[in-house]
């Protein structure tokens, strides 16, 4: 399937949001994988009574493909975030600002080209 050159790392930074970095090729079935280790953290900080904000990296994404296209809608609609934040080529930003208008989610969920401008973008949305 080409998932095994795929890797995600997610994890709560010290800042108190959940961070994701995709790398490699992306799936539906590798979309999900990263939907439901998003859930876990999302989890642990709705518990802790947090603001659940998350940034996600998608720089290293070196393909995907209609059926990740679909997870990441699916994503979009089922994950119980305040704001999420994506940063990449702008292929890619291009890709997730669409989906997330798809979505009716543009308010919440953005894409942008670098870490800083996600990171003050999903910093003004907590005021």
């Amino acid at each position: 399937m080409g998932d095994s050159t795929s890797k995600t790392t997610t994890f709560i930074n010290p800042i108190g949001l959940i961070e994701q970095r995709a790398i490699g090729p992306q799936t539906g079935v590798t979309v999900r994988k990263n939907i439901e280790e998003l859930v876990k953290l999302i989890k642990v900080l709705r518990r802790q009574h947090k603001p659940v904000l998350v940034l996600i990296d998608i720089t290293g994404v070196t393909k995907n493909n209609l059926a990740s296209h679909k997870a990441v809608v699916t994503g979009m609609l089922e994950v119980p975030c305040d704001l999420a934040a994506f940063y990449g080529p702008i292929s890619l930003q291009v890709l997730v600002n669409m989906l997330s208008i798809v979505a009716d989610k543009s308010k919440t969920i953005r894409a942008f080209s670098n870490r800083d401008d996600a990171l003050s973008w999903l910093k003004k949305g907590t005021k």
